[in-house]
């Protein structure tokens, strides 16, 4: 799940960043601070997610917080990104270390557990895909949903933009990019057709700064993800024979904070020698 919700966060940035500049639903401002993203040849992109999981079993509720921090440089000529990323829960962490780079229609993902000697690396056949029109063809639609918010209380210069993606945009991204697939294969699990159908919209919140740059984009995927959670544990439960167990997952306060910065201000991304030395793994799903 948190693969899933790591991956849309990253898509949904880079598809409203680069793909909506073409949109004249949104007002003067809003438009030249996504021009001057899609501009850009690197900008640096800061996450964080901190969310509460609620156990509950009959009358007894087990919560506990699962949080995902990090930040990553992001290269659009070619295509490169570093991303280090932070994951934790009571009694576990684990940092990720990851470099993607895409060259001759081929997306490789290096990536470093915990600072160890070990490189995993991934190759993904993208056929010379352009991810700025994957984005406009699927985010185009948000467009319409966008609209100036007020805000007497923010006395920095600061403009609000409220707005929703769709569910099925999302269920367009997730398919173009096999995200069911990648899962089942790293998991070993078998993941229902449905699951993915008839999702939740994701509120959204974009923020300019006093400079006229959109430097902070707000996420609530909570009621999508519960959705999902709740069809994931009925499967479960169905395939154990324990359908009448009584126990529900939700997540709570899952707002997801993506702070952008840095705009053309990133050095040349270098990818360790150690990652291009390792052995390809992982099937080829971007096809």
């Amino acid at each position: 799940m948190n693969r899933i919700k790591r991956a849309a966060a990253l898509l949904l940035v880079l598809a409203m960043a680069l793909s909506l500049t073409g949109c004249s639903l949104f007002d003067t401002r809003m438009a030249r601070a996504l021009q001057k993203i899609s501009k850009s040849d690197n900008l640096h992109v800061d996450l964080l997610d901190d969310m509460v999981i609620q156990v509950k079993s009959g009358e007894q509720t087990l919560p506990f917080t699962v949080a995902l921090t990090g930040g990553a440089d992001l290269y659009f000529s070619p295509f490169q990104a570093k991303a280090e990323l932070l994951l934790e829960w009571p009694g576990f962490q684990r940092r990720h270390l990851l470099y993607l780079e895409k060259s001759e229609g081929v997306l490789t993902i290096y990536n470093n557990v915990n600072g160890g000697e070990a490189w995993e690396k991934y190759n993904f056949a993208t056929n010379s895909r352009d991810f700025k029109a994957d984005g406009l063809k699927y985010v185009t639609q948000v467009a319409d949903t966008f609209h100036q918010v007020e805000t007497p209380d923010v006395t920095d210069g600061s403009l609000r933009y409220d707005g929703e993606v769709p569910g099925s945009a999302i269920r367009g991204f997730l398919d173009l990019y096999h995200v069911k697939e990648r899962l089942e294969a790293d998991y070993g699990v078998y993941l229902p057709d449905d699951l993915l159908s008839n999702l939740h919209s994701v509120p959204v919140s974009l923020w300019l700064n006093a400079q006229g740059e959109l430097d902070l984009i707000l996420l609530d995927p909570g009621p999508m993800l519960n959705d999902v959670l709740g069809r994931l544990l009925n499967q479960t439960r169905q395939a154990s024979g324990l359908s009448q167990l009584p126990m529900n997952l939700t997540l709570d306060g899952n707002t997801i904070a993506i702070q952008l910065s840095g705009y053309d201000a990133l050095t040349d991304l270098l990818i360790p020698e150690e990652a291009h030395a390792a052995l390809a793994d992982g099937p080829e799903f971007w096809k």
